[in-house]
C-alpha cells in the first residue's frame, strides 16, 4: 500500500506506462558524492511541505522514511528546470530518465537488476567522463563530468541543448 504522498508524486511524472520504474525510484535512497548534491536531496525533501500545503496537512502526518528518494530527487530537480526552461515537470523528469536509459523500463519490460545496475552508475559516478550514464550527457564539454556537481552539469547540459543567444540585447 502506497501513501497519498507517493500517489501525488507519481501524478506529477506518471505516463502511464512505467509504474514499476516509478515505485522502484520510489524506494530507493538518493546519495551523494559531493556536498553540493545534498542541495538536491533537500530538493527532494522540500517536496514533502509543498505536498503537507496543499493538502492543508501537517508535514510530520505524512511519516516517510527521513532519506530523500531519487524519485524526490529527480521530481524536485525537474521542477527547477522548470523555471529555466518551462515545460511541465513530467516533461523534464522523462528526459532525465532517457539521458539514464531508465526510459526503456516500461511494466512491459522491467528489470530490477537493469534498473539498479543504471541507478548505481549514476549514483557511484562510475559513468563516462562525457556525462554519458549521468542525468546530463555533454558532447561539448572539455572537462571531466564526473567533477562537476549535478547543478553543474545541469547548467553545463542547458548551456549545451538550449544555446543562449544574446541578439536580442541589441533590437
Amino acid at each position: 500500500m502506497y501513501s497519498d504522498y507517493y500517489i501525488w508524486l507519481d501524478s506529477l511524472v506518471q505516463d502511464g506506462n512505467h509504474s514499476n520504474l516509478v515505485r522502484y525510484l520510489y524506494e530507493q535512497p538518493y546519495r551523494w558524492q559531493f556536498t553540493l548534491d545534498e542541495n538536491r536531496a533537500a530538493g527532494g525533501l522540500n517536496l514533502r511541505s509543498r505536498y503537507a500545503y496543499e493538502n492543508g496537512i501537517d508535514i510530520c502526518d505524512i511519516g516517510l522514511n527521513p532519506e530523500c528518494s531519487v524519485l524526490e530527487m529527480l521530481i524536485a530537480l525537474s521542477d527547477r528546470m522548470v523555471e529555466v526552461l518551462s515545460a511541465e515537470i513530467s516533461d523534464w523528469f522523462w528526459v532525465l530518465l532517457q539521458n539514464l536509459g531508465l526510459d526503456q523500463f516500461d511494466d512491459d519490460h522491467f528489470d530490477e537488476q537493469g534498473v539498479r545496475y543504471i541507478l548505481d552508475v549514476w549514483l557511484d559516478r562510475k559513468y563516462n567522463s562525457d556525462g554519458l550514464g549521468s542525468l546530463f550527457p555533454l558532447t561539448r564539454y572539455s572537462g571531466d563530468c564526473r567533477n562537476l556537481d549535478t547543478w553543474g552539469q545541469m547548467n553545463a547540459w542547458i548551456a549545451e541543448n538550449f544555446p543562449h543567444n544574446d541578439s536580442w540585447l541589441y533590437t
